[in-house]
């Protein structure tokens, strides 16, 4: 069986009438993808029964040792193209276990495809992907789920079921893959849309919500099951300033408390800067500057500086 979080884009693209990967993303792809949701690995669904009294998934444990310094995500010299449009050629990125790093680059350069690849949307043309010291780009479907049973998705357009209410959008996991009770699921739903600054909003349709409200709906159903990676493709595109300064504090507070490796794609540099602690550029299929903030602003690549203060130079 496939898990939600992967399975359900087709149903959830009829619904909205939204192709949540983006209009550059449309080139026949497998019937499998985030709709910004995610399942719980295993052991957080056995632990999930241990815990019904509160209503809520177990708290993460602290990971030391040298599990700190296995990458959470690696990906080794990667190509992939669309029929004989090259998208990644050679690309290599290292994700470190709990950081918050920033994808960047120009519009159509490869970002969201990189995400798709990381979900196993995408199958590259040749490399390699590791997920939690896993290789993957040569796993079967039904080992491909148990991967992706790890990692949450936030859509540039939040993905949303218009037919279902707030919280049957965000408990649409639990109600599919954990044993919950109806009021263990309600406990966790208001939980989390306690951490995305909505609570009370659960009766809301996503017709009645802004662009912002949305956007925080598919990040509490990316959360709901507790992932160990989250994804966001282009969090802050379409907001107004004030909003997408809150979904910026919003990641940087979720990534610290959930414990989780998030990876942002987006081309907003003021976006960007706030939340990463580290950020890579992407340039022409591969990645041509890694650095922190402080360290991509002083960047002497003529590529990273030209893209970073949006002038030509």
């Amino acid at each position: 069986m496939i898990p939600f979080g992967f399975a359900s884009l087709r149903t959830c693209t009829r619904e909205t009438g939204d192709r949540p990967g983006g209009a550059s993303l449309t080139a026949n792809p497998p019937p499998i993808l985030n709709a910004g949701g995610t399942v719980a690995c295993d052991r957080t669904r056995q632990a999930t029964h241990g815990t019904a009294r509160e209503g809520r998934l177990p708290p993460r444990r602290e990971r030391r040792g040298f599990r700190r310094l296995i990458s959470m995500i690696r990906i080794q010299n990667i190509f992939f193209g669309f029929d004989e449009k090259p998208i990644l050629q050679g690309l290599n990125l290292h994700i470190q276990r709990g950081d918050t790093t920033v994808v960047m680059g120009q519009s159509g350069c490869g970002k969201s495809v990189l995400l798709k690849l990381i979900v196993g949307l995408f199958k590259p043309d040749s490399g390699e992907i590791w997920i939690d010291g896993e290789e993957v780009t040569h796993l079967k479907e039904k080992e491909l789920d148990r991967v992706r049973k790890k990692i949450g998705m936030l859509f540039q357009s939040a993905a949303l079921f218009d037919s279902m209410n707030v919280f049957e959008n965000v408990a649409f996991m639990l109600h599919q893959h954990t044993k919950l009770s109806k009021q263990e699921i309600l406990k966790i739903v208001e939980d989390k849309l306690e951490l995305v600054d909505l609570p009370g909003t659960e009766n809301l349709k996503p017709a009645e919500l802004s662009g912002g409200m949305r956007k925080r709906v598919g990040l509490a159903r990316a959360i709901a099951m507790a992932p160990d990676i989250v994804l966001y493709d282009e969090p802050t595109t379409g907001l107004d300033p004030i909003t997408a300064e809150e979904i910026n504090h919003m990641i940087r507070d979720l990534n610290t408390k959930l414990n989780v490796t998030s990876v942002v794609v987006t081309h907003d540099m003021k976006s960007a800067l706030s939340i990463a602690n580290k950020m890579a550029m992407v340039h022409q299929g591969k990645i041509v500057a890694v650095g922190t903030p402080e360290e991509m602003v002083h960047n002497e690549n003529p590529i990273v500086r030209q893209f970073i203060s949006g002038t030509k130079i």
